[in-house]
This record gives structure tokens, C-alpha cells and sequence, in this order.
């Protein structure tokens, strides 16, 4: 059963990643500027935080997008591929994506709009962490093994 806290937060980071900031981008972002060095940086972190993602989402066959623990499937700690690094790699894809659109978008609304996106992501880490540390058997093994 997903909890309520991730759907709360699920639908903000939502909202505010798939629209709101790209709203904000072509409101307040000069369409006349051109195209600079931070721009194409910008882009190519983009390109790696889908990357990750997309390793992330081939090594885990258990992700999705809402935090829950699927006894009905067997779940268990996958600790390959990204998640040998860095415990929930497709959410810091996700602050390096606020990272890169800021950058691309250069407006401080974005900024602050990428910024609250990273806020929710990070407190969605640590309350999803929690939970698979309490209810998923070798998380917190895994946990103690793969430090971030």
C-alpha cells in the first residue's frame, strides 16, 4: 500500500516538474537570449541524470513511481548497477535534472521552482528510506553497505 505522505508529495513533484516549471521557463526565460556554454552544461546533465535513471529503472525490476513494498512480488534489495553506488540513484538523477534545467532556463523563478522540486525529492528519499529500512528484509544491511 503506497503511503499518503508519497502520494502527497508524488503529486507536487509532478505538478511542479511537468508543468509548472516549464511554465515558469517560457514566462520569464528570454526567448531572444542565445544559446551559451551554461546552456549546452546544462544539457549534457540532463542527459546523464536520464542515463542514470534509465540504468536504474534496467537494474531494479521493482521500481515505480510510488514507494511501497511489494510483498505480493517478492521484493527484494536490488544492490547492482547504480544502486552499488548510491541507494536511490533515479531520485538524485532528479536533483541533478533541477541542477540542469535551472541551467537551461536560466530564471530565478525556475530556480525556485527546481529548487522546492529538489526539497520534495530529498524528503521523499529519506521518508522512503525509512520505510524500506523498517519494512523490506536486507534493506537496512544494504543500507549500512551503500552509504548515500
Amino acid at each position: 500500500m503506497t503511503p499518503v505522505w508519497d502520494k502527497l508529495l508524488l503529486a507536487v513533484f509532478w505538478l511542479l516538474a511537468y508543468f509548472v516549471v516549464y511554465w515558469v521557463a517560457g514566462k520569464t526565460c528570454d526567448p531572444s537570449q542565445t544559446i551559451d556554454a551554461i546552456a549546452v552544461f546544462g544539457s549534457a546533465v540532463y542527459l546523464l541524470s536520464s542515463m542514470i535513471t534509465t540504468s536504474a529503472l534496467s537494474e531494479n525490476r521493482f521500481a515505480e513511481a510510488v514507494s511501497r513494498v511489494q510483498e505480493e512480488r517478492g521484493r527484494r534489495v536490488c544492490s547492482t548497477g547504480p544502486y552499488a553506488f548510491v541507494r536511490h540513484p533515479m531520485y538524485s538523477a532528479i536533483v541533478m535534472w533541477c541542477v540542469s534545467v535551472t541551467m537551461v532556463f536560466p530564471s530565478m523563478w525556475v530556480g525556485l521552482v527546481s529548487g522546492v522540486v529538489a526539497v520534495v525529492i530529498v524528503v521523499r528519499t529519506a521518508l522512503e528510506d525509512t520505510m524500506l529500512a523498517n519494512r523490506l528484509p536486507g534493506y537496512a544491511e544494504y543500507r549500512a553497505k551503500v552509504r548515500w
